[in-house]
């Protein structure tokens, strides 16, 4: 199990279990999104513009099928996001058990009357702004020696955009669904055939943006010596993405690799300050 802790009775045994589970349904989103590719269940056209050659979504071949799709894509998402909180969440309540272990005087009522600390009630911050991250972050009341590997990997210090956007995504899910978004093309592996030869187009200039809908353009390009009224059939190479403002133009199983491997580098950030 990847970076798992040797023994079974480790406190991050959990965080990393959580972790692989993860990873696994990181994996089977991405064989679940090849295999619907390979049904080739979207039409694309080529047209000239009068200035360069470019490909539209035509239409879906089966309207079902992509809903059946997008639908176990989006359940694998959910799980993903889940395991993936969750393993951050599990390494945060052993670092507070592991401060009221060293320290069980955490554990009392604060003389100016506020609520002690319960370790039960923690979870992992996640925050992109100072100000809130000393306001409302449930670890505040810890000494530093246990909040400062934490600290570290907050993006509010400008790095660890995979955790930011794992805590928009798993904060979203409480509440709904985190769909799939199909079609994005990808940034490279494109391929035009011209009268049954492939050909090498040239300024490929791709658009994704958002999620596509019949008639938008996926992708511009140049193709020297074609003239228009000839026949160009698109090879557009074509991925699963995220629906939501931060993920617009990833690519979703390069970003849930990115995420799970963030997730994966704190812990044994924290697992080698704390737990060694």
């Amino acid at each position: 199990m990847g970076r798992l802790a040797a023994q079974a009775s480790h406190p991050l045994t959990d965080a990393w279990l959580r972790v692989d589970w993860a990873d696994m349904h990181g994996h089977l989103f991405a064989d679940r999104s090849v295999e619907f590719f390979r049904t080739e269940p979207y039409r694309l056209w080529a047209e000239w513009n009068g200035a360069r050659w470019e490909v539209r979504f035509h239409s879906r071949t089966d309207p079902k099928a992509e809903l059946l799709a997008l639908t176990e894509l989006a359940r694998l998402l959910g799980a993903f996001l889940d395991h993936a909180r969750a393993a951050l969440n599990y390494t945060a309540y052993q670092v507070a058990l592991l401060a009221v272990r060293d320290d069980p005087s955490l554990l009392e009522t604060p003389k100016d009357g506020g609520k002690p600390f319960r370790p039960e009630s923690v979870e992992f911050p996640i925050y992109k702004w100072e100000k809130l991250y000393r306001k409302d972050n449930r670890l505040k009341k810890l000494p530093s020696r246990y909040t400062d590997p934490i600290e570290a990997v907050q993006p509010l210090h400008g790095g660890n955009a995979a955790l930011w956007i794992l805590h928009k995504l798993a904060g979203q899910y409480r509440h709904h669904l985190v769909h799939p978004a199909i079609v994005w093309p990808v940034a490279d592996g494109h391929r035009v055939v011209v009268g049954g030869k492939e050909i090498e187009a040239d300024k490929i200039e791709t658009f994704p943006t958002a999620k596509l809908e019949p008639g938008e353009v996926l992708l511009r390009f140049d193709l020297e010596g074609v003239r228009p009224g000839v026949s160009v059939d698109p090879r557009v190479m074509l991925a699963t993405g995220i629906d939501h403002e931060l993920c617009v133009g990833h690519e979703a199983v390069g970003l849930l690799n990115s995420i799970v491997k963030e997730v994966g580098d704190v812990i044994e950030t924290i697992q080698g300050v704390l737990f060694s």
